[in-house]
């Protein structure tokens, strides 16, 4: 389970492996300084598919769909919509 304001949120399809993120946006993640732990990052579109978080030790997982507590399991792209949350600018706690 993740922060988000005051709201717990939990990850649900998660993987360490990138091999199908777009290597552009993997490229537009900074290497130094390397992001805070928590920052997302998604590709620019209406319904991304998936998000990039930066974790610890410079690595990071892409997350596929989340939820947020007592509330149903919905893909990234809605909860992305939904919250209005901006790649790079947003972070998890």
């Amino acid at each position: 389970m993740h922060k988000f304001g005051e709201l717990m949120v939990q990850f649900m399809d998660v993987t360490a492996h990138l091999d199908s993120a777009d290597p552009q946006l993997l490229a537009s993640i900074p290497d130094s300084p390397w992001p805070q732990p928590g920052t997302v990052f998604f590709p620019a579109s209406k319904r991304p598919a998936y998000a990039i978080i930066a974790c610890a030790n410079n690595s990071r997982i892409m997350v596929r769909k989340v939820r947020v507590a007592n509330k149903s399991i919905v893909n990234i792209s809605d909860f992305i919509n939904g919250y209005h949350i901006t790649s790079g600018s947003f972070k998890f706690k």
